[in-house]
């Protein structure tokens, strides 16, 4: 990939949003340096960030240096883009354990990424030198305007916002200033809500130092129905497998439509997958590894089977590497115990089904009922129904399923 072609792949994508004038030719004459910034809001990203992440591989691609900037500065604050209302403040120990956890989930997408973090200058700003070297170059009319700005003080709700906020896109600038004059750093990207931001930014280097520098946003991923991309019922789909399990990311992006898969393909891959399950697969393995990919797509398997055709999918296989799929792709395993002699489901197989499902007992009772749970295949109606487990070394093994999506491995095991 050529200099320039980072931006003709964005272009010809449909993610370009705004960009300031001049910027194709700049990339287009020598490798530059870009950088997005990432404030520690959460202890882990979620896909509105993979996309931010992805555009820095593909600037990465085509012979740029990508820089990640670490908001451990700004995050003691936080963005007020795109929010209603003021966010919930963070304690400077939870801002700062944050930002260690999203740098580990970066540096395995971006391992040849430059990092900085804005904790190392922001904090100890003297007031009287940023009012008198930043705050001198914005005009409060034209901070008024801005969109983060104007929503909250002149929209419906008319929530106000703190100065401390206000103040947020200036400090915002300061660090395009600071990566330019000590980075080298000539373009700053985002989402599309960052838009003011990178623009107060450009002009703030534009009024401290002799050189060019340039802004591009890309557009925030929507599904059709307008939410944002990594939103669910269940809430937000994070990178972390603490906070998402595989199995839930892949079954997200095999549960999108044609459309929203195809839109998705080309935010986040290089080569078209429109397709669910090869979607799925592909963006597990980025995001989790092939082998945590794999492990999915084996307890997926292991679903859709039935009692008479699982030994065969699970030939080879003991117990132990079953569980240990299970556990890889984030599949909640129920305990049986092992005194199945009954041969029935009884009321403390239902209770620890109910836990590992994360559900109540009544609510696992109503979806039998309903007939929308089945084990191996075969519907469960309630305590009484027959159980019929696989004897796989030793240990009887089982699917159930509780709706089109959700699964959990049945264990008779302590």
């Amino acid at each position: 990939m050529k200099l320039h072609e980072f931006f003709d792949s964005l272009q010809d994508r449909g993610l370009i949003n705004n960009h300031t004038p001049g910027i194709r030719e700049h990339l287009a004459g020598a490798p530059r340096t870009g950088y997005i910034g990432f404030d520690p809001t959460a202890d882990s990203l979620g896909i509105g960030n993979l996309a931010q992440i992805v555009t820095l591989r593909r600037f990465q691609a085509a012979g740029h240096k990508p820089l990640v900037l670490l908001g451990g500065g700004t995050g003691l604050i936080g963005d007020p883009s795109g929010k209603s209302a003021e966010r919930e403040w963070l304690s400077p120990n939870a801002v700062a354990s944050h930002t260690d956890s999203i740098e580990r989930q970066i540096r395995v997408l971006l391992p040849e990424a430059e990092f900085v973090n804005n904790a190392d200058w922001i904090p100890g700003l003297p007031m009287g030198q940023f009012l008198r070297d930043v705050g001198k170059h914005f005009s409060i009319n034209a901070m008024l305007n801005m969109d983060s700005v104007k929503s909250r003080v002149s929209g419906e709700n008319h929530t106000g916002m703190s100065f401390t906020e206000f103040s947020y896109s200036l400090l915002q600038a300061y660090d395009f200033a600071r990566l330019s004059t000590h980075y080298d750093a000539s373009i700053q990207m985002g989402g599309a809500d960052q838009w003011g931001n990178i623009c107060a930014g450009t002009h703030l280097v534009s009024k401290m130092h002799p050189k060019a520098v340039f802004g591009l946003t890309t557009n925030l991923v929507t599904r059709e129905d307008g939410s944002k991309f990594g939103k669910s019922e269940g809430g937000n789909i994070w990178l972390s497998s603490a906070k998402t399990k595989p199995f839930d990311f892949y079954q997200y992006w095999f549960s999108l439509t044609p459309q929203e898969a195809a839109k998705a393909s080309a935010v986040f891959l290089e080569s078209n997958e429109p397709a669910g399950a090869r979607l799925a697969a592909a963006m597990t393995s980025l995001v989790h590894s092939k082998p945590v990919m794999e492990c999915v797509e084996f307890m997926r398997n292991m679903m859709r089977f039935d009692a008479a055709s699982l030994p065969k999918l699970c030939e080879g296989r003991p117990s132990t590497s079953i569980m240990s799929y299970a556990i890889s792709a984030g599949v909640p395993i129920a305990y049986l115990g092992r005194d199945l002699t009954a041969g029935v489901l009884s009321m403390r197989h239902v209770s620890a089904i109910a836990k590992a499902a994360n559900i109540s007992n009544s609510e696992l009772i109503r979806a039998m009922k309903a007939g929308s749970v089945a084990i191996n295949g075969e519907v469960a109606r309630g305590a009484g129904t027959a159980l019929k487990l696989l004897p796989l070394d030793g240990a009887p093994i089982g699917v159930l399923r509780l709706g089109k999506r959700k699964m959990c491995l049945l264990a008779g095991i302590d």
